[in-house]
């Protein structure tokens, strides 16, 4: 992604200019995704994705004087897609929300300008899939059905990410610039879906955001 390339080459800038000097401060830092790249991939060839996928969220982040940080980041995606049947019998919309809790490690070097490299593993989440169909007219004369709604629940979810972010002080605040890329796995128990013939299957999730965010430093 050309977006992630600049931001690669902005961080290593910083490290150069920075000299290598390790942080000496504490640091609070509060991110959130201002902007979105995601890919699904829904586990079935019949799908067409309609909306990709937009996230929100915020991690909240603890640098110590010596640079090790630790954190907590959650993010929660929504997605859309469609099976088409329409030849069939209907028009089934799919909702998709995901919904993931990280425990973050970082390290950070560089005092009026910092650089922090970091990784993610998802310890909690959740997705949520709402289908709700449209039948044609053939098929509700056929079977007096006009509409079906439901929804199903992840069974496990996993994954993990990782993160660079470049700072700014001025000091006692500082501005900060990251970048984030996700990868994320919900298994989903259906027995009895009508869509899909297997017991399980699996939603993966590639998402990628810009960050930007405040610290303070202390």
């Amino acid at each position: 992604m050309k977006t992630a390339k600049v931001l690669i080459l902005m961080t290593i800038g910083c490290l150069l200019y920075s000299n290598t000097v390790f942080a000496e401060f504490h640091r609070i830092r509060l991110l959130a995704p201002v902007s979105e790249q995601g890919e699904l991939d829904v586990g079935d060839s019949d799908a067409t994705i309609t909306q990709n996928p937009t996230t929100s969220g915020f991690g909240l982040y603890y640098v110590m004087p010596f640079g090790l940080g630790i954190g907590y980041s959650t993010l929660s995606t929504t997605a859309e897609s469609e099976f088409d049947f329409q030849s069939i019998c209907c028009l089934i919309i799919q909702s998709m929300q995901y919904d993931s809790n990280f425990v973050d490690i970082s390290y950070t070097i560089g005092e009026a300008f910092s650089f922090t490299l970091g990784a993610g593993l998802v310890i909690d989440g959740s997705a949520k899939l709402d289908y709700e169909a449209e039948f044609i007219s053939s098929w509700t004369a056929l079977t007096g059905d006009s509409d079906f709604s439901r929804n199903f629940n992840a069974s496990d979810a996993s994954g993990n990410s990782w993160f660079v972010l470049a700072g700014m002080e001025f000091e006692p605040m500082e501005l900060i610039l990251g970048y984030r890329a996700n990868s994320l796995s919900y298994k989903f128990d259906l027995d009895d879906i009508i869509i899909n013939n297997s017991s399980t299957f699996t939603h993966k999730l590639e998402t990628a955001e810009i960050l930007a965010g405040i610290g303070v430093v202390f």
